[in-house]
């Protein structure tokens, strides 16, 4: 299918490397946002309770519990941070930290990541892993706070290390870069502004669906 199309879509720099193989005609539309509908929101002063979150689905809070000890180790420094989990499989729990928990709504989507001061993204180095872009990623600079990432697969197409969030290798540095965000309310600012700015620039409806109806019209020329 992919040799005969006349032009092939994908989501991102890794499938289209991977459909290159077998046709020159491809391109990327990668996970859109609506930026006028999804934007930030004023977040609150340092001493006030941090939230890390992670949005997702019950198939990939596998992830999260892979990095389970970073948790309770940033909670046993810091008395004002909990986790909020939506999305995870029915069984998922965390100890060691404060926990709230809550099924995926797409009416209450925009509120929960609002509700988030820091947002997540573990992953790991499996097959299916290294083809996923990580919408979840996008959805987080959308409404302007940093992200922390495992150093693999195309999280290092998002996030650009100290630019808008941090990369990290190891469980110790999950920690270390949690707690510089959890202790630094202007950095996450910081972070989260210029996340919102790639957001608009790279993922935006509006430059997606640009990009979406000028191959469309090339490969109807095309025929």
């Amino acid at each position: 299918m992919v040799r005969h199309a006349v032009s092939v879509m994908t989501e991102n720099e890794y499938l289209a490397a991977e459909a290159k193989k077998y046709n020159p005609h491809v391109f990327i539309i990668s996970f859109p946002v609506n930026s006028a509908r999804i934007h930030p929101v004023p977040r609150g002063r340092s001493l006030e309770t941090v939230t890390v979150g992670w949005i997702g689905s019950p198939s990939t809070s596998y992830l999260l519990e892979g990095i389970a000890p970073v948790f309770a180790r940033l909670a046993a420094r810091h008395e004002n941070v909990q986790l909020k989990v939506v999305g995870a499989a029915l069984d998922f729990s965390m100890k060691g930290i404060g926990f709230i928990k809550k099924e995926w709504r797409l009416e209450e989507e925009y509120a929960d990541l609002c509700s988030f001061d820091i947002g997540v993204m573990p992953l790991d180095d499996a097959p299916f892993n290294r083809g996923r872009l990580g919408g979840k990623m996008i959805l987080y600079m959308s409404v302007g706070i940093p992200i922390v990432a495992s150093n693999l697969g195309l999280n290092r197409t998002v996030v650009r290390h100290g630019i808008n969030g941090f990369l990290v290798n190891s469980l110790d540095e999950w920690v270390e870069a949690l707690s510089l965000l959890v202790t630094n309310a202007a950095l996450r600012q910081r972070l989260g502004d210029e996340g919102r700015k790639i957001a608009e620039e790279r993922f935006s409806l509006e430059r997606q669906a640009d990009l979406l109806v000028k191959e469309i019209r090339a490969a109807a020329h095309s025929l």
